[in-house]
């Protein structure tokens, strides 16, 4: 992972050795150096095979490991040796051929040739691990590597990772040990979120009140700084600073309130959230600010882009100023949104005097601007694909918010150019962005509400549509629309009986979509009276809900009697030239619910899915081949690469049991994570707010805190459901006793747990594990019985389950969906045993 663009395999096979002799001809000294020192540290950490070192020889003849960089000096026959950082747009390709004598590595540069270490490392892992598994005795000389020829080259020249180091201060160690994983993902962008409402990160020798007085003390020198940028320059990555103007700025206004558009005493701000204080865009001193800003930064930072930020920007303070609405009189702005343009502009000019190009939020995007500013999308497809499409720059981070735990297939799904669930919603033989609905086509459409726990509630349109021949249905299809964003077709799994009513008219429909705020599935009740087309009918007594992702929220849904549908309106495709204007994407890290102690657990492995999604081929959308591979980076970037994910978890649930610690108990709390999550979207934070929590000092130190993202157990559980589906019976034996290790495991957390007060709230949770484990066990021996189900168990045993999963609480009863999912396979099972 990220899978390679073309791999030709044989069945034959290179010997490995635990000496390995390379040859490198055409790498710069510093990177030559920095590479043997990396691979041997890697290499060093296999399990199975007592590696010893790589050795460099001074000719291909000796070696076994041969990397060639092939880039040119201009007129000149030899290789260009000098170190060269990592810019945009650089050559990454390579080729890594494996034969019976040799290993062979070519590549136009240094960036190229480590990507194929890279790839080298991850099969020599994968050889390591095959071998544990045959002979875990003990440590052998050699290994066997597949011959093989990879040609390999990313797909996009942007693949990013923003880490906010200003929410939670994340230490230089973590920061690096975040750069080597990067690394190990292909990955070649790190943003650094530095400043912001919470805290100012950066020490400034221009301006020190600034780190001095709204840091908390907790910043970054100069010297850490250049010594970061050395680092992940090595390993082939570019930083980009974020300088965040001119909102996010209750730091700034700590420091020096006289550039604030409100001036006034300001304190630490210690709350999450979007805030008002701005700067002051008539003041010449803030430009003065932000022009030596900026000739500080870009003594720290070479890179040719630096992030202004620009987003979130509240303007109440600009409109209650004075000065301020005179030059708006005088400059004839006749809004904030210009006035924000206005800033823009003048910073912009401030950065080409300093040789940097602007990269900001959605809300920079203004025709005015040069077009090789970068715009970083968090609104989504609809906003990267009109800046894309009037020919500006953009990279997309709207589905890659990794601080939100979110499943990996959702990141899979995610693509910057090209989303099959909005495109495919116009019919073949149209060609404009609209559908038309004929008179063929019966339909009833519902305004929905999504309630949330903070914040202004999601609001949406949804249109199902039935198109029919002599009064019989033949296609059914539905459409939604989310607050302001355009339509999208959804995906309709199955109207499923409502059992608790009469089966011929009450009808459940299920359907699935995704959104920004992750994978949504709908539940709509279409309850009816009849009629020859039984969906055309008003429906009573709904009961309607939706998750998001995991996460329960309820559905307020209305019906409104349209008889005249208007058109709809999609997202309008991006011609092939225009796509080019996306360069790629960036996952971000905010840090409202991250620390430097869960850090590595909230980003890994799934960071390796998002970076697979921007290297490889679109064409690669295979999910189950997907997390196999994935559960293979899982055990290798930690094991191999140096990341921390599961020793985090296990360091967060020990302390989590303070005097309580011990290994039964923290492997006793490993084996309840199995069957829960965290809480998707952002319903952590919002339940954070409510509880008046959702703060800087608040502690993160809860069993919530050191959750896995998504249970890998449940994954292997959902296949085993699978292999039920297909035929095979024994597979309910081993879901039997997956539960009866589950329930076991509750019970034993019980006895720890009632001894202690603290622990009230996990009490609770075993609790729901073990009534939700028991319904599950009920499931498999009724479907092991392989007769009917008794009239009304389905719906006894579904909504003892569902009442179980509709709790909005930080952490999800995450295995009802595939105990809900075994009921209905069961069910469909035995009745088919039966009429057969």
């Amino acid at each position: 992972m990220p899978c390679p663009h073309k791999v030709t395999l044989t069945n034959k096979y290179y010997v490995f050795n635990q000496r390995v002799n390379i040859y490198i001809e055409g790498m710069s000294d510093e990177r030559r150096r920095a590479v043997l020192t990396r691979t041997n540290e890697q290499l060093i950490r296999l399990k199975n095979i007592d590696f010893k070192n790589l050795k460099v020889v001074s000719s291909k003849e000796k070696a076994d490991l041969v990397i060639i960089i092939l880039g040119k000096k201009a007129n000149q026959n030899q290789a260009d040796e000098t170190y060269r950082r990592p810019r945009l747009g650089d050559d990454e390709r390579y080729q890594l051929s494996i034969n019976q004598s040799m290993i062979s590595i070519q590549a136009n540069n240094d960036f190229g040739a480590m990507h194929a270490l890279t790839t080298l490392v991850q099969l020599v892992s994968d050889a390591d691990n095959n071998a544990h598994k045959l002979n875990a005795k003990s440590r052998l000389r050699d290994l066997h590597l597949p011959q093989l020829q990879i040609v390999d080259q990313p797909r996009f020249p942007w693949r990013g990772l923003l880490i906010d180091s200003v929410r939670h201060f994340i230490p230089i160690s973590d920061i690096k040990r975040q750069l080597s994983g990067m690394a190990a993902a292909k990955l070649n962008v790190f943003h650094w979120h530095l400043t912001d409402d919470q805290g100012w990160r950066i020490e400034s020798k221009r301006y020190p009140k600034l780190h001095q007085m709204a840091s908390d003390n907790l910043y970054y020198t100069h010297k850490e700084i250049k010594d970061v940028v050395a680092y992940a320059s090595l390993l082939g990555i570019r930083v980009v600073p974020e300088l965040d103007v001119p909102g996010h700025a209750s730091a700034i206004a700590v420091a020096y309130p006289e550039l604030m558009a409100e001036r006034k005493h300001y304190t630490m701000q210690r709350q999450w959230g979007v805030f008002e204080p701005l700067l002051d865009v008539s003041n010449a001193k803030v430009y003065s600010f932000i022009d030596d800003l900026v000739a500080e930064l870009t003594l720290l930072f070479p890179d040719s882009y630096l992030h202004i930020g620009g987003d979130e920007v509240n303007p109440k303070q600009w409109l209650n100023n004075d000065n301020i609405k005179q030059l708006m009189d005088h400059e004839k702005l006749t809004n904030s949104e210009y006035l924000h343009h206005y800033f823009n502009l003048k910073v912009q000019k401030i950065l080409a005097k300093y040789q940097r190009k602007m990269m900001g939020w959605d809300e920079i995007y203004h025709p005015d601007l040069p077009k090789d500013i970068v715009i970083q999308s968090w609104r989504g497809l609809e906003s990267i694909n009109r800046f894309a499409s009037n020919s500006y720059q953009g990279i997309l981070s709207t589905g890659f918010y990794i601080d939100q735990p979110q499943y990996s297939d959702y990141h899979y799904r995610n693509d910057p150019v090209t989303n099959i669930d909005v495109y495919t919603t116009v019919p073949k033989n149209t060609h404009t962005s609209n559908v038309v609905f004929n008179k063929i086509d019966h339909h009833r459409t519902w305004q929905l509400t999504i309630p949330r726990l903070k914040g202004s509630d999601v609001s949406g349109s949804f249109i199902l549509a039935v198109k029919t021949k002599d009064t019989k249905a033949q296609n059914l299809s539905g459409y939604l629309k989310l607050n302001n964003n355009s339509f999208q077709k959804v995906s309709i799994l199955s109207p499923i009986s409502n059992l608790d009513g009469p089966q011929a008219y009450n009808k459940t429909l299920v359907f699935t979509v995704d959104s920004w705020m992750g994978p949504l599935r709908f539940e709509l009740d279409l309850t009816s009276t009849p009629a020859e087309i039984a969906l055309i009918k008003p429906a009573i007594t709904p009961k309607n809900r939706v998750f998001i992702g995991n996460a329960f929220y309820p559905l307020i849904a209305k019906e409104s009697n349209e008889d005249v549908l208007p058109n709809l309106e999609f997202v309008p495709r991006l011609s092939h030239e225009k796509s080019k204007n996306i360069l790629g994407a960036e996952a971000t890290l905010w840090t409202e619910m991250v620390t430097h102690h869960n850090i590595d657990l909230r980003i890994w492995p799934r960071l390796f899915v998002i970076a697979e999604r921007l290297w490889s081929t679109p064409q690669l959308t295979n999910v189950d081949n997907m997390y196999q591979r994935l559960f293979f980076m899982n055990s290798y970037s930690e094991s191999i690469i140096g990341l921390k994910h599961n020793q985090q978890m296990l360091k967060g649930f020990s302390n989590f049991l303070g005097s309580a610690t011990s290994e039964q108990n923290i492997a006793a709390l490993v084996r309840l994570a199995e069957a829960v999550e965290p809480a998707h979207y952002y319903t952590r934070h919002h339940i954070k707010y409510q509880q008046n929590k959702y703060q800087q000092l608040a502690p993160l130190d809860s069993f919530v805190d050191f959750l896995a993202v998504e249970s890998f157990a449940l994954i292997e559980f959902n296949n085993m459901i699978m292999a039920y589906q297909k035929g095979n019976k024994s597979a309910l034996s081993d879901i039997k006793r997956q539960l009866k290790a589950w329930q076991k495991n509750a019970q034993q957390l019980n006895n720890v747990v009632l001894k202690r007060s603290r622990f009230s709230e996990l009490k609770v949770l075993i609790n729901s594990i073990k009534e939700s484990n028991q319904v599950a066990t009920n499931i498999v021996e009724l479907c092991m019985s392989e007769a009917p189900f008794p009239k009304n168990t389905i719906n006894h045993l579904s909504q003892q389950l569902k009442q179980l999963q509709e709790q909005q609480n930080e952490i999800v009863l995450a295995a009802i969906p595939l105990f809900l999912k075994l009921l209905a396979s069961c069910h469909n099972t035995n009745k088919q045993l039966v009429t057969h």
